[in-house]
């Protein structure tokens, strides 16, 4: 399941030493408005104790110490950490719909894009979403056992970067076109991280060896950072057992559990549609049987 890979792949990341940094939200203060150029914002306009770029980034070990000397500089709770609070955001950003209602409602749960916590554009989300949708659907498809040949070159196709899609399809094998779409998947984490991320040292309390962390600019690096280390993480997630299907399995809208931990199913479509394949089958077998008798 992929919620689960990423949870232990990010857990396992924090223990490395990856900081489980803060990013603002701001629920009810986002305004938006659009302009001549057809640009849609939204800008949250804030008090100024409830500023808080000098958040971002913090660990909450930092955050605790900070908010000693100013207790209300926290915005009344609106810093979370998009790593460990969120901890499958990436699946959940990349199955979004590029539609300005869903920009609408990932705003005030997850915050601006970036890399101003305050002001985020409509026209960035849409290219963003796309992009991780491609890379999802890429990273699905050379994942599969065996790996999805034919969705692979339609992406490709749909890219430009095949010509002859059918021709392509027929003479590549599915470990190859699986290693093809790996290659494309990492060079757009590596090109999202070298953009949006940062390596860094810092000292853990009473430690006087630093520790190598990784941090993010912004929210969208935080999306890809925790992509990275599901990517990296040696075990598979699970798949829907459905022989049509080969989604991942991922939580439920607003869930902090997997809403299919422990089934196999992507959904109970699919779960229906299996097992009415399974008695088909059954009952093949079964006249076959009586046949021979």
């Amino acid at each position: 399941m992929i919620k689960e890979k990423l949870i232990q792949s990010v857990e396992q990341s924090v223990r490395q030493g990856v900081l489980a940094a803060l990013w603002p939200r701001y629920p009810e203060e986002y305004q938006v408005e659009r302009y001549d150029d057809g640009e849609v914002w939204a800008t949250a306009e804030l008090p100024a104790h409830w500023r808080e770029e000098r958040w971002v980034g913090l660990s909450e070990e930092q955050r605790e110490r900070a908010l000693e000397s100013d207790p209300t500089a926290s915005g009344q709770g609106r810093l979370y950490s998009p790593l460990t609070d969120a901890q499958d955001l990436f699946i959940q950003f990349a199955r979004l719909e590029p539609t300005e209602e869903a920009w609408r409602s990932f705003l005030p749960r997850y915050g601006a894009l970036g890399p101003d916590p305050r002001r985020d554009r409509f026209s960035r989300f849409v290219e963003e979403v796309r992009r991780a949708k491609r890379v999802l659907k890429l990273y699905e498809a050379a994942t599969a056992k065996p790996a999805d040949v034919n969705a692979i070159a339609g992406i490709f196709g749909e890219d430009g970067v095949l010509q002859d899609s059918d021709r392509w399809t027929k003479k590549t094998t599915p470990p190859e076109a699986s290693r093809l779409a790996l290659k494309e998947v990492d060079a757009v984490i590596w090109g999202m991280l070298q953009a949006e991320t940062f390596v860094d040292l810092y000292y853990k309390t009473g430690e006087e060896q630093p520790v190598l962390s990784s941090g993010f600019h912004s929210l969208l690096g935080a999306i890809w950072l925790q992509f990275s280390f599901a990517r990296t993480l040696i075990r598979e997630p699970r798949r829907c057992k459905a022989e049509d299907c080969s989604n991942l399995l991922t939580a439920g809208r607003g869930a902090k559990k997997a809403v299919y931990k422990n089934k196999d199913y992507c959904s109970k479509a699919c779960g229906e549609r299996q097992r009415y394949r399974d008695r088909r089958w059954s009952r093949t077998l079964s006249r076959s049987g009586s046949a021979l008798h």
